[in-house]
């Protein structure tokens, strides 16, 4: 986890980061469902193997951005109850 990650949530309340937080994942989950959703239909939609790779790799770099972001809170929430 980098400083970046952690200084993000510098200075808000907990209420703030969580809200915040949950916004960011909701936000790279919903995508992450729609390509999956195609990837399910993909026999339907006779995808190539050059698509299915292209959704495969687009719902994981938002699986990976909403790990990243949950990861970042955790690592701030784990700080600051040191700092107490």
């Amino acid at each position: 986890m980098n400083e970046l990650s952690l200084n993000r949530w510098s200075g808000k309340s907990t209420e703030d980061v969580l809200a915040e937080s949950f916004h960011e994942i909701r936000e790279q989950i919903s995508p992450a469902v729609g390509y999956l959703s195609i990837l399910k239909s993909a026999n339907q939609l006779s995808l190539s193997a050059e698509q299915t790779q292209q959704y495969i790799d687009l719902a994981l770099n938002y699986a990976l951005r909403a790990q990243d972001i949950v990861n970042s809170v955790y690592h701030y929430m784990d700080e600051k109850r040191k700092d107490q």
